[in-house]
């Protein structure tokens, strides 16, 4: 029971606008309204007053608190305004109305500056943090100094003797945190998030949000029965001596507090207070005979104080407590569903997964190890690697893999094989990134594997393919080269590379065909027709070249020819066979006069019928000198002669060791 101006006293919750836009996004009517509802307060403090002067709460205050929080300092005027109209309701001096009037507006700016803008609290009270926040310095403090200042008004102005100051401050302080308790928590811990999306209070998104655990959720009927039996209590209380039925409110608030949560503890507590207090003074238009006296309503403040506050705490505990347990339950079923998930992946994945601790002894091997290789998952378990494996650490092929995992770097597709349950030869391809703790500690790898039996076996299978072909192309009696799709060059034999030597650069794979040609003649290697450039020579060769089963000669510098075969190999490959033949030099020179019929090509056919018309077989005509083919009758003499010159020229056959754009190669 306290006086009006002392229940001013009363600090405010909760988080508050924060600058001047915060405040000027608010409605136009929230300059308005707060007179309105203060003034309602009043009235509604006087219908509950107890004597003249004295009420049971004065509602103006929480109710400034409230509004302070969401709206900002924008009701302090508000408030004073009010509460210098209403001190003749009080009985009071209207000449000391704005001394009467300032201990509410303090308490109130008071406990906006503490929670709200000093201590940064959240008005909708989200946690336990938050909440005893709110009650140290929202409520506690400001109505201390409130309670303070309204009983040192009353002894200066000759109220109040001054040995009732300390009393009547600590009796007007328990009856107006009783009623922010009552009043201020319930509004500020339901109606936040409300004002918050209707854009009526100035708060953070954040601020504005509630807690999914304001009310825990249980058994309807277990609820009913509970507010049903406590409403029984405190209306049997309206007739029987208080402090008998207090125990059966603290049995009743606990209850709700624990079964309910945060919610039903300010709703079951502000119920049982304001059942308690203003309900009498309603019901009896004063209080009973039996608390006539300043000890009861002081003594019964108290326990209620102490009732709801402890209930506030606990019902918010146990909120915090429920929503920490579901989240970590849910953070445990996300984890479980993660790894089901995971497991899944590696199941149906290709690849194997792995784990090992700070020794690099496999901790972990993902389950599709039996399936995807044929070795069960135990059985490389408290094993290194290298023990797995059953190899050497010290050998070449595993030192640089030990060194890497010794020195704690990652390493990617390391290979090694090993045996299957079975006993086949299985190779793995590894990979692995080292795993350290916030603090730094090596905690061990964790990586992957593949089963690439079928790879390397492929590759082992090609490479013999290779040496196969290597071993076989180096075996054909003449020279042999193959170029691919792009006219480069990818293999050819000793001989074919013995026929080239002295082109002027060395044969490599990858060379063009045209870069070989073009070194061929600049080195002299193929001697021209008389009058022909070599660019010309060069370009009609290219023309030329790659006509299926042509077969050309060319006449080299040291007197032989050689004889080039070109096969198409599939998909744009190339063959060339060229064989060279020795014979003696035609009086050691090398240059041809003209072309003759042969250079024309599969077109004309006069190789055959050349050993044929003229009395020698074409095979030994090849790689001869024209002085050292010997022919049979004067006819064909004479038109031998014609056809590739005289042997006493010196130059030989253009037709016979050539076909124009047809070099070695």
């Amino acid at each position: 029971m306290t006086r009006p101006y002392a229940a001013i006293t009363q600090s405010d919750v909760g988080d508050t606008p924060h600058g001047h836009d915060a405040e000027r996004s608010l409605p136009w009517w929230t300059w308005i309204a707060p007179l309105a509802l203060f003034h309602l307060g009043t009235w509604g403090s006087i219908w509950i007053e107890v004597s003249p002067g004295v009420s049971v709460w004065y509602l103006p205050v929480p109710i400034g608190i409230v509004l302070v929080h969401w709206w900002g300092p924008r009701v302090l005027p508000a408030l004073f305004v009010n509460a210098m109209m209403s001190a003749p309701l009080w009985h009071l001096p209207f000449l000391w109305a704005p001394i009467y009037a300032l201990p509410e507006t303090i308490t109130v700016a008071l406990s906006w500056f503490l929670f709200s803008r000093w201590a940064r609290g959240q008005c909708q009270l989200p946690d336990v943090k938050q909440t005893v926040s709110f009650v140290a310095l929202g409520i506690v403090v400001p109505v201390g100094v409130g309670g303070i200042q309204v009983q040192a008004q009353l002894v200066a102005l000759g109220n109040l003797a001054s040995e009732q100051f300390w009393p009547a401050t600590l009796a007007g302080w328990i009856g107006d945190m009783l009623g922010c308790l009552a009043i201020a928590v319930p509004a500020l811990m339901f109606l936040t998030a409300p004002m918050r999306r209707r854009g009526w209070a100035a708060l953070s998104d954040e601020a504005g949000r509630v807690s999914r655990y304001l009310f825990i959720r249980g058994r309807p009927w277990s609820r009913a029965v509970l507010v049903a039996a406590l409403v029984g209590i405190v209306v049997a209380s309206a007739v029987v001596e208080t402090s008998f039925v207090l125990a059966g409110y603290a049995l009743f608030v606990l209850a709700a507090a624990l079964s309910g949560g945060a919610g039903a503890a300010a709703l079951i507590g502000s119920l049982a207070v304001l059942l308690t207090l203003p309900f009498r003074v309603a019901l009896f238009d004063e209080f009973p005979a039996w608390w006539a006296g300043q000890a009861m309503p002081f003594s019964v403040n108290l326990q209620l104080l102490i009732l709801c506050t402890g209930a506030l705490i606990t019902g918010r505990a146990i909120s915090d407590l429920t929503s920490e347990t579901d989240r970590r339950r849910q953070s445990e079923l996300a984890w479980k569903e993660s790894e089901l998930r995971f497991r899944d992946f590696a199941g149906a994945a290709s690849d194997l997964f792995w784990e090992t601790g700070p020794d690099l002894r496999f901790l972990w091997v993902s389950e599709n190890l039996k399936t995807l290789v044929g070795i069960s998952p135990s059985r490389p378990l408290r094993k290194t690697r290298w023990e797995f494996a059953d190899a050497d650490p010290t050998d070449a092929d595993w030192a640089g893999h030990v060194a890497d995992m010794e020195a704690r770097r990652p390493f990617r597709d390391f290979r090694y094989s090993i045996r299957s349950d079975a006993g086949d030869l299985v190779w793995l391809s590894i990979s692995g990134l080292p795993v350290f703790d916030d603090t730094g500690q090596f905690r061990g790898y964790r990586g992957t594997a593949k089963n690439i039996t079928t790879e390397t076996l492929a590759q082992q299978a090609l490479a013999e393919s290779r040496a196969l072909l290597h071993t076989a192309v180096e075996s054909i009696a003449d020279g042999f080269a193959l170029f691919d799709r792009d006219d480069r060059l990818i293999l050819s034999n000793a001989k074919y590379r013995d026929a080239m030597s002295d082109i002027g650069g060395p044969l490599e794979p990858g060379m063009r065909f045209e870069d070989v040609i073009r070194l061929a003649v600049g080195s002299g290697h193929v001697v021209l027709p008389v009058g022909v450039e070599p660019e010309v020579w060069v370009t009609e060769r290219l023309r030329e070249h790659g006509t299926p089963g042509a077969m050309r000669c060319l006449w080299t510098a040291d007197g032989r020819w050689i004889e080039v075969h070109e096969y198409p190999a599939g998909d744009g490959y190339l063959a060339l066979n060229p064989r060279r033949r020795d014979g003696p030099q035609a009086n050691g020179r090398s240059r041809t006069r003209k072309r003759g019929p042969l250079a024309r090509g599969p077109k004309h056919r006069p190789r055959r019928q050349l050993g044929v018309g003229y009395g020698h077989r074409r095979r030994k005509m090849v790689g001869r000198a024209q002085s050292d083919c010997r022919i049979r009758s004067a006819v064909a003499r004479s038109e031998f002669q014609g056809l590739f010159g005289r042997a006493s020229s010196g130059r030989p056959a253009a037709g016979l060791g050539r076909r124009e754009g047809g070099p070695g190669p």
